[in-house]
């Protein structure tokens, strides 16, 4: 699925030109990942990272849009911080 839509590349290893082409989401999931972003501080690395883990969620599911449910997913996935 992702190499047939990502001219032959795969979630991981998309650029953030591509991935802005090919991960549509929906403005509820782009609202609560905004929101996350800043809540978490998250770098924009870090945001990116979320949206293709996102992206590979929603094609497990195969759904055409990422979803608020595949962005929530994703945000669990991140590494919890490390405090001394």
């Amino acid at each position: 699925l992702q190499y047939k839509r990502q001219e032959k590349d795969l979630n991981s290893i998309l650029d953030n030109k591509k991935l802005k082409k090919f991960a549509m989401a929906d403005q509820d999931a782009l609202d609560l990942l905004n929101k996350a972003a800043g809540t978490l501080e998250l770098s924009a690395r870090s945001y990116m990272r979320v949206l293709k883990v996102a992206r590979t969620i929603a094609d497990i599911e195969q759904s055409q849009n990422i979803t608020q449910k595949q962005i929530a997913e994703a945000l669990q996935y991140r590494p919890k911080p490390q405090y001394i």
